[in-house]
């Protein structure tokens, strides 16, 4: 794909690594859109990540050409954090943009990841396979992708509450969405919210200090714990159950402090003679 992208446009590889689709998305509309167009004659959509793509491109044109355009958008995952912290010099992150509608089904786990930067439109799901799939999940944390009963619950919850198809019946049904585009949930502009901060120097001083530990750990059992346990199992019992290589290794030093003192002699652990 980037190298067909190098040949037809500017996008680089760069680019690609720092802003993901959105490189794509902003090459669309700069190639689409004509200055001048009025807000009957230019509309963005998407769903899933096609509509946060499509969030994000009402927030470039808004930056560029001052103007903003009607966004209709599904099931969109929010990108206010994502906008701050990778692309914002390409568009304005610390504004509403309340012409931005997200249609969002209220047990949709995907549609909550970050926050939107618009309008929200709920609704409930309309079969109970959602509300019973998606609340044994609420929750958990990455075994959601894993192929396991929760990665299973995981799947038929994205179903009932985030698919196409979900979103497609839940539009035709006029006790869910009103003719006048609002929803039975209703909608609410949201706010700025902040963003969650990690800070790598943070997450290496952590590390370090495990380690640390670690090898402190080490450093005692085996040069501290482990030969007193060898001394003790081996210089407190008989002769004939050390052998004498075992038993000189082992005792040396004790041997030689006692001699050193000059009251103690260790001939056998059965027998201190004690000299005067």
């Amino acid at each position: 794909m980037y190298s067909t992208l190098a040949e037809t446009s500017d996008v680089t590889k760069e680019d690609l690594e720092q802003m993901g689709y959105f490189a794509i998305a902003k090459l669309i509309v700069d190639d689409v859109y004509t200055p001048g167009l009025t807000t009957d004659q230019f509309t963005m959509t998407g769903h899933s990540l096609g509509g946060a793509l499509a969030s994000l491109s009402h927030m470039y044109l808004a930056k560029t050409t001052g103007q903003e355009y009607d966004t209709v958008v599904f099931a969109a995952v929010g990108v206010q954090c994502l906008a701050r912290k990778l692309i914002s010099k390409y568009l304005d992150a610390s504004k509403v943009y309340t012409k931005i509608t997200n249609y969002q089904d209220e047990y949709d786990v995907i549609s909550m990841f970050d926050h939107h930067p618009g309008r929200v439109c709920s609704f409930r799901p309309e079969r109970p396979e959602g509300v019973e799939t998606c609340g044994a999940i609420m929750g958990r944390g990455v075994d959601l992708f894993a192929s396991t009963a929760v990665g299973a619950q995981f799947k038929s919850c994205r179903y009932y509450t985030h698919s196409i198809y979900h979103f497609y019946r839940a539009t035709q049904n006029t006790s869910t969405l009103y003719t006048d585009g609002t929803t039975s949930y209703g909608c609410k502009t949201m706010s700025i919210e902040s963003c969650p901060s990690y800070s790598p120097s943070a997450g290496y001083v952590l590390i370090s200090i495990s380690f640390i530990v670690l090898f402190g750990l080490v450093f005692f059992l085996l040069l501290v714990l482990i030969p007193r346990v060898i001394y003790v199992k081996t210089c407190g019992r008989p002769k004939s159950v050390i052998p004498d290589c075992m038993r000189s290794c082992c005792c040396r030093r004790d041997k030689h402090k006692n001699k050193k003192a000059g009251d103690i002699e260790m001939t056998d652990p059965k027998s201190i003679v004690v000299s005067s």
